[in-house]
């Protein structure tokens, strides 16, 4: 590496550790290869680049295993995470080895499979077996790797791009009996050139040293395209608007909208463009905002819906903002299903967390709701935390199409609070991390078990009495479960909890238990993320009667207690649109980064309690500054293309189906009415044959425009349009009738 003394030191080695797991994937094929052919043996499927032994018992594995379950199990304890904290670990449990021979080693592992029901005859019986499967079967199980990479849900699931790396690793999971040496290199090379996009091609940049080359497939491409171009179109009758008198007395009926929250109303309800966005960082009122927006499109004559990706972030929109919504995902499930009057034409249709939308699944979204030339509003933060699957698409619209921003934060109380906030959506993750030493609000530890503790002895102070208003928040699952057992057994300690108990699905229930909702339920009124306080357990229905935090009283029935959590402590993704007074946050530096601190450290309208845990104390504020400071955005694969690749990469995403769009069909309306007419003229002015075959051609010519019509399933192209008349909407832009 060059330093800024222009001098050069040690080697970077961090392109040799990106390819640790590839190169240990490969070697793994490698040698199945080899003992497949040797030995005959078979294997089970391969993950994480590892397969098992096809015939070894269970229990054989996990007793030749019980060193590194050993040091998973302290290091979890611990809260270390990453390699350097394991191989601590690993130094301080090592037990001084005895050098063996080969001859020593193999007799003593001998004999302890032979005393887990696995000795001669078992093994000699587990050699002889061989798979005879045949070069065809590969082919097709190639076949059909390839095709699943391609696919939603390949390469492109959980990201918009992908490197080499992922390919080779992908390829491993179809070969399950292995591959010779530089088989899975050849065959991923191959893949990339005949089947993938390229957008950057591998190259050094300064402070980050060498970069991998960056592919997409074209599946992935066209949902981008169509996405931009849906997005970026008009409808051929003009923009769906709210009348200026109608979005005028919504503001003036809210007398405390901010500055930033009534331009952003206006911003909302006018325009040509068929998509309109507003960013809003959290706490800054975008739900009353969005409350004047509905007012003002009804008050114009306009069917207002809503959807969000998250089931709580739904009812919010629904309860706060007076507009009715569900899931974006049931409303997508139920026109795939054939239900064209979930988005009537020439509605209003309000998406709010558009940011953690998938981009495939806004894609279709923004398509729907041109065919039936509705005005989407997208609402969104691109700050906080993204969606699991390829995203980005918030972001990119908003970058090309303008959006109002909401910017005061109306939701933490005190300067601190907001201060830190601020900084950390910004970015600026070691000012956070000092303001927050400063007045004593960060506790660090070497031992997440002692940070725990901590925590919780913290949280029983202020929310024992009242744990609705207190919210533990941790990285993973495994914490979150730990915590959520703390938390109740101090609660149930402290006499807190009522005597009557059912369990279900291993967890106790008790009066007084706080909870949170993990499947939506439209039936018992739940969603995912809803959560409340156990009122009363009904321990002869094996039900439990519920108060949601923003509900009516509920009863769970035992058959969904399987999908129900205790709710003291949360992830940070569940968390997303919470409020409560107090926030206590257990964060390690190996987890998290810019975008999952940002919405830890935003639900709390008083106080922010952190405790952090790391190896070296000394080091664990710039540890976590440095974690903090990485953003895990993602980007549309489009946006990553470099200039060379952009417009290849553009090619390569377009597709028919964006000729669907009112505003393609209308052009290509026009362009077969008028070769129509002009058939007609000549039918009627020509000589005989002229006339017949002109005739003709009119005919085909109306027929061609009814299967176009039907075909491009636009709602607002009336049979008017394939009989000749024009295929503009008699309502012009920005006319209030023009809302209907």
């Amino acid at each position: 590496m060059k330093g800024p003394d222009g001098r050069w030191s040690a080697p970077d080695m961090r392109p040799v550790y990106a390819e640790a797991k590839t190169a240990g994937t490969i070697a793994e094929a490698v040698m199945r290869d080899a003992l497949t052919r040797s030995l005959g043996v078979e294997w089970g499927p391969v993950r994480n680049g590892i397969a098992e032994l096809a015939g070894v018992p269970t229990k054989v594995c996990e007793h030749f295993s019980t060193r590194h379950a050993e040091i998973v199990a302290e290091a979890t304890a611990r809260g270390y995470l990453s390699a350097r904290g394991i191989a601590v670990i690993q130094r301080e449990t090592r037990d001084r080895k005895r050098v063996l021979s080969r001859e020593q080693a193999v007799g003593r592992w001998r004999a302890r499979a032979a005393e887990h029901g696995f000795g001669a005859r078992e093994l000699a019986g587990l050699i002889v077996r061989s798979r005879q499967a045949s070069a065809l079967q590969g082919d097709v199980d190639l076949d059909a790797c390839r095709a699943r990479m391609l696919g939603p849900a390949g390469l492109t699931q959980r990201s918009a791009h992908f490197t080499r790396r992922e390919v080779i690793q992908a390829l491993a999971d179809a070969h399950p009996d292995g591959a010779a040496a530089g088989v899975l290199e050849q065959l991923a090379d191959d893949f990339l050139a005949r089947e993938c996009v390229p957008l950057v091609e591998a190259r050094v940049e300064q402070g980050a040293g060498h970069q991998e080359a960056l592919y997409s497939t074209p599946d992935m491409l066209r949902a981008e395209v169509r996405l931009l171009e849906a997005a970026g179109g008009a409808d051929p009758g003009g923009g769906l608007v709210a009348t200026n008198d109608a979005t005028e007395a919504a503001i003036a009926a809210r007398p405390t909208l901010g500055v930033d929250q009534a331009s952003a109303v206006r911003h909302l309800c006018s325009g040509e463009g068929r998509v309109r966005l507003m960013e809003a960082r959290a706490g800054t009122g975008k739900t009353f905002a969005l409350e004047a927006v509905r007012e003002a499109y009804e008050c114009s004559g306009a069917r207002v819906i809503g959807v969000a990706w998250q089931g709580q972030a739904a009812d919010v929109l629904q309860r706060d903002a007076g507009i009715p919504s569900q899931t974006a995902a049931l409303l997508l499930d139920r026109i795939a299903r054939g239900d064209p009057g979930e988005i009537p034409v020439g509605a209003v249709i309000v998406c709010d967390e558009a940011s953690m939308m998938p981009t495939r699944a806004l894609e279709r979204l923004t398509v729907e709701a041109a065919r039936r030339r509705a005005r989407l509003i997208l609402v969104g933060d691109r700050a906080q935390l993204p969606a699991i699957d390829a995203a980005g698409g918030f972001a990119a619209l908003a970058d090309r199409l303008g959006a109002a921003e909401l910017l005061e934060n109306r939701r933490q109380r005190t300067a601190l609070q907001r201060q830190v906030a601020e900084q950390l959506a910004a970015g600026r993750a070691s000012e956070a991390l000092a303001v927050l030493v400063e007045h004593g609000r960060l506790n660090g530890f070497d031992d997440a078990r002692d940070a725990r503790a901590s925590l919780i002895e913290a949280w029983a102070e202020t929310s024992l009495f009242d744990p609705a208003s207190g919210l533990i928040l941790a990285h993973d699952r495994h914490e979150v479960a730990t915590l959520n057992q703390m938390a109740r057994a101090t609660l149930d300690e402290a006499g807190l909890l009522g005597p009557s108990r059912i369990v279900a699905s291993g967890r106790e229930w008790a009066t007084g238990d706080r909870l949170v909702c993990r499947r939506n339920d439209y039936r018992l009124g739940v969603r995912n993320g809803t959560r409340g306080t156990v009122l009363e357990v009904d321990t002869a229905q094996r039900e439990l009667v519920v108060r949601p935090d923003d509900g009516a009283t509920l009863r769970l029935p035992e058959q969904y207690l399987g999908d129900v959590h205790h709710g003291y402590a949360l992830t940070g993704h569940v968390s997303q649109g919470t409020t409560v007074e107090r926030t206590y946050l257990l964060a390690t530096p190996e987890r998290g980064g810019r975008e999952w601190a940002y919405v830890a450290a935003s639900r709390q309208r008083v106080e922010l309690m952190l405790f952090a845990v790391h190896h070296d104390a000394e080091q664990l504020e710039a540890a976590l500054a440095r974690s903090w400071g990485r953003s895990d955005a993602k980007w549309l694969a489009l946006d990553l293309a470099h200039a060379d690749h952009r417009e290849a990469a553009m090619t390569a995403g377009r597709s028919e189906s964006d000729r669907r769009l009112p505003e393609r069909v209308g052009a290509r309306v026009a362009a077969l009415r008028d070769k129509r007419d002009l058939a007609r003229r000549v039918a009627l002015a020509g000589s005989a044959d002229d006339a017949d075959r002109a005739r003709h051609q009119a005919q085909q010519l109306s027929r061609e425009l009814r299967t176009l019509v039907r075909e491009a399933g636009c709602p607002g192209l009336s049979r008017e349009d394939s009989a000749g008349h024009s295929d503009q909407t008699s309502l012009k832009p920005n006319d209030p009738s023009r809302v209907r």
